[in-house]
């Protein structure tokens, strides 16, 4: 073998070898405004998630912006510390009646009803608004008129800009 393909041998094993840094806890912005870097432990999870701790059961939590992936793996995450059903989620697979639902809950305004409808048929009984969730504070705006103009009541709304709704039982009566 000779000195230069020893000296690329050589070199080339040193280069596979070599230590990079590798990025972690990293966020991304997909169609909304970038989470924050990390997700926090349930003792400082955002207090709405204590707030849904203590509903009843039979409660089913529906949280937007909706279909974002980056605010779909937190909202997931944090159903750990509350354990009601949540109809938000993250797989590597979707199927046709998630992908329905994120069509119509992302753009609430385009279709009103057909939105409402897609809510109810989830079973949903309760919304969390994430307004600075929305890289367009005009979306928030959006969702909640929307909500508001179809009955649901606001429980609480919190320091971080969170709101908690409360659906009427007209949700589950339209279909």
């Amino acid at each position: 073998m000779t000195r230069a393909i020893r000296s690329v041998t050589g070199l080339m094993i040193l280069v596979q070898g070599a230590a990079v840094q590798m990025e972690m806890n990293r966020t991304w912005a997909q169609n909304e405004a970038t989470p924050p870097a990390r997700v926090l432990p349930a003792s400082q999870a955002p207090p709405v998630y204590a707030r849904i701790a203590a509903l009843p059961a039979g409660t089913a939590i529906t949280e937007f912006p909706f279909g974002d992936v980056a605010w779909e793996i937190r909202y997931v995450y944090y159903a750990a510390t509350h354990w009601k059903p949540i109809t938000n989620g993250y797989s590597g697979s979707f199927p046709p009646p998630y992908k329905q639902r994120v069509a119509r809950l992302q753009r609430v305004a385009a279709n009103p009803g057909a939105a409402w409808q897609a809510l109810g048929d989830t079973g949903t009984t309760h919304v969390v608004l994430h307004r600075n969730a929305f890289a367009n504070p005009a979306g928030a705006d959006t969702v909640e008129a929307w909500l508001k103009s179809h009955g649901a009541t606001e429980l609480e709304r919190f320091p971080d800009g969170d709101m908690l709704f409360v659906l009427n039982s007209q949700l589950t009566n339209h279909h």
